[in-house]
């Protein structure tokens, strides 16, 4: 059984840009608050790995997802390039390709035997340099569909879509995957857990 696996898991969120902001900052409102600095309180379920003005933002006043005519507010913890990661989880990885190599080398420390790692990168291949940077981990790989931007530190502007499809790298789902829908579903925004997760990665790279 892995961490968290009988509630919902602490998601490690590596990037809080379009992606990672949204998705993350709606589960983070859905599960309560979480400690200054990423330490996870009751309820708290989401940590940002994130840097910048950005970063110190969400951790300072929080993050807000401006969204249909309203605002959602939530508080999720936040560790700044340099510091202690608490131990995740899972890890979603939702940079861009050219912040991959530095996100990977980051994440090091955290890494433990079995590791769900999921990427939400565009495109195909990157799983192999995951595996290189953080063997042991498992690897999954997925695709957002989303139109979202960071509007202003702290702040991300969501403006289309919202939702995720993913799957295992290699196998059939496993549990960890199943824990990880779980967990990105109480955000309240449609995931879907695939059987094979290449021709949907290979339509949206199309």
């Amino acid at each position: 059984m892995i961490q968290g696996m009988e509630s919902s898991l602490h998601l490690l969120i590596v990037g809080a840009g379009g992606v990672g902001g949204y998705f993350g900052g709606l589960v983070a409102a859905a599960g309560g608050a979480t400690a200054a600095g990423g330490a996870t309180a009751a309820g708290g379920e989401v940590t940002y790995l994130a840097r910048g003005a950005h970063g110190e933002a969400i951790r300072a006043r929080g993050l807000v997802i401006r969204t249909g005519g309203k605002e959602i507010a939530s508080r999720p913890g936040v560790v700044l390039p340099g510091e202690a990661i608490p131990p995740p989880g899972a890890v979603i990885l939702a940079v861009k390709h050219r912040d991959l190599a530095s996100a990977l080398a980051a994440l090091g420390p955290a890494l433990r035997p079995g590791l769900p790692v999921l990427s939400l990168l565009n495109g195909i291949g990157h799983d192999k340099d995951i595996r290189l940077s953080l063997p042991g981990a498992r690897v999954l790989l997925g695709t957002a569909f989303l139109g979202a931007s960071i509007e202003s530190p702290g702040v991300i502007l969501h403006t289309s879509e919202g939702r995720i499809a993913f799957g295992e790298a290699e196998g059939a789902p496993s549990d960890e995957a199943r824990a990880i829908e779980k967990s990105l579903a109480r955000g309240g925004f449609p995931v879907r857990l695939v059987d094979d997760v290449r021709p949907i990665l290979w339509r949206k790279l199309l």
